[in-house]
């Protein structure tokens, strides 16, 4: 760094700076030994400080189904490392926020921040890198340079922010009118800060790979971190497709990790954005838009990796070959990886070339929307694991109950959709009752000793050729829906058909 630059960053009034809170945590986790109850203690002297790390204790974001009210029940459960480093995390976003909660053009910051972070910690859990909690503060952290550049060079970066397409536009646009990038920046205000070595070092290899040597031990650390924040940019560019490119690139340049785990991150970052956003009580997007881009992203992730075994093949020896891995990757994409039935894109356009069938030859149609019942609190009491399996079963379940020609589709989180064609209402009532009673009498294993079992309510719609019950798919979905609810009210585990 040059030194003017580093004179106009170390007597700038205006650079981001942590609370008091913050600040002896950060003094606190560089010690060689830390006593748990003054731990504790520090952090019992921030009271939103400590409902989050309670709320963290009884998330099953985290993996730990255990329910406690208590501070210290909660940093015996978390673990000190990760209270520490949780601690951090919620300490800085907070701080930071209240920093430069007024400036313009850096809503995206935090977004991205959010995203990467939780991104960054799911590409650790797949490739068994450890240090999670590690790897989310780092992804948090990666780009508070960002904040820092902002405040140096406040008239002139926020020109740099919007003329920026991408995060290696913002980069370049940094060194070439600033003289620093923002990796830079970074590393050097969480240098004066006393953040741990990691944190820096992370910052400035992601950046600018030839900056510095790293060690071997810490590269997979780093590529995490890296390739975090371009599944981030997944979720904000409006350019789904040019975004997953990009990580298709980045992850070529690492350790090219397998197309079904970079899906698989995908997946559970979509899933755990509602926890996310509520430990850190900051809004990301929607369910359904996250649900959304996962499902796009997950078919362009496909078609980018046809593309590159197509450039990397010789085209005669390997025309049949790929052929066939062409349809297995188009049917990966079109099912749910936990549940393996169709996923909700690919529901829609059979739906819709199933309603057009049955109008155009005067047939009838029904379609089933079935509901876990209470399956939230499987999740909270169980964790997120349990969950998947009691899912996983239930699909089985309900596959098993089905004819040859009827269609199974994940709908949402807990929902499922059956298309049964050429079947009236009661037909499709006497396969949905089958089907719910078969439910009610399976178990699942979700801890080591204990068995559960779960029921589910259904809503049908039925359209009939020459009728006007639903005049179209969208109508025959909201029939469907209608009469799910009337099931729910009714008390549950019961079959109700729209009139």
């Amino acid at each position: 760094m040059k030194p003017e630059i580093e004179e106009l960053l170390r007597f700038c009034p205006k650079l981001p700076t942590l609370s008091g809170v913050a600040l002896r945590i950060v003094k606190m986790a560089r010690e060689p030994e830390i006593d748990i109850d003054q731990f504790a203690a520090l952090i019992s002297k921030d009271p939103a400080l400590t409902v989050k790390i309670i709320r963290a204790a009884n998330s099953p974001l985290l993996g730990r189904p255990q329910r406690t009210r208590s501070l210290q029940q909660a940093v015996m459960l978390l673990g000190l490392n990760s209270t520490i480093t949780l601690s951090l995390s919620f300490s800085l976003t907070t701080s930071l926020k209240r920093n430069q909660g007024q400036r313009q053009g850096l809503e995206h910051f935090w977004q991205r921040s959010l995203l990467s972070a939780l991104a960054c910690r799911e590409l650790g859990r797949q490739c068994k890198a450890g240090a999670l909690e590690e790897l989310f503060l780092t992804g948090l952290l990666q780009e508070i340079g960002v904040l820092v550049l902002a405040s140096v060079f406040p008239e002139r970066y926020p020109a740099l922010l919007d003329a920026s397409s991408n995060h290696e536009g913002l980069v370049a646009q940094e060194r070439e009118h600033l003289g620093i990038d923002h990796g830079e920046a970074g590393a050097w205000i969480m240098r004066e800060w006393g953040l741990p070595d990691y944190i820096p070092l992370a910052t400035t290899v992601i950046h600018d790979p030839q900056a510095t040597d790293s060690p071997e031990s810490f590269r997979a650390f780093i590529e995490c971190v890296g390739l975090s924040g371009y599944i981030a940019d997944i979720y904000l560019e409006t350019d789904t497709e040019s975004a997953t490119a990009a990580v298709v690139s980045a992850n070529e340049r690492g350790s090219a990790l397998d197309r079904a785990v970079l899906s698989t991150v995908l997946l559970h970052v979509a899933d755990s954005l509602p926890e996310i956003e509520e430990l850190f009580e900051m809004p990301l997007i929607s369910c359904e838009q996250a649900d959304g881009i996962t499902d796009e992203a997950r078919e362009l992730l496909v078609m980018r990796y046809l593309q590159l075994l197509q450039h990397a093949t010789e085209a005669d020896r390997r025309a049949s070959e790929l052929e066939q891995a062409t349809a297995q990757l188009q049917e990966m994409a079109r099912r749910d990886p936990l549940t393996t039935v169709y996923n909700r894109r690919h529901f829609d356009e059979v739906l819709s070339q199933s309603f057009e069938a049955a109008t155009r030859h005067h047939r009838s149609l029904s379609l089933g929307i079935l509901d876990l019942d209470h399956f939230k609190t499987i999740n909270d009491r169980y964790g997120h694991q349990a969950g998947d399996v009691v899912l996983a079963g239930v699909a089985k379940a309900i596959a098993s109950r089905l004819r040859g020609e009827d269609f199974l589709a994940r709908y949402g989180g807990e929902e499922f959709a059956v298309l049964l064609p050429d079947s009236d209402l009661e037909l499709a009532r006497r396969i949905m009752e089958r089907i719910r009673a078969h439910i009610e009498t399976e178990e699942y294993a979700v801890a080591p000793d204990e068995v559960i079992r779960v029921t589910l309510s259904a809503g049908i719609a039925t359209y009939i050729g020459g009728t006007q019950c639903s005049d179209t798919p969208e109508g025959l979905i909201r029939a469907a829906d209608c009469a799910l609810y009337l099931a729910k009210r009714q008390g549950r585990n019961r079959v109700e058909a729209a009139e």
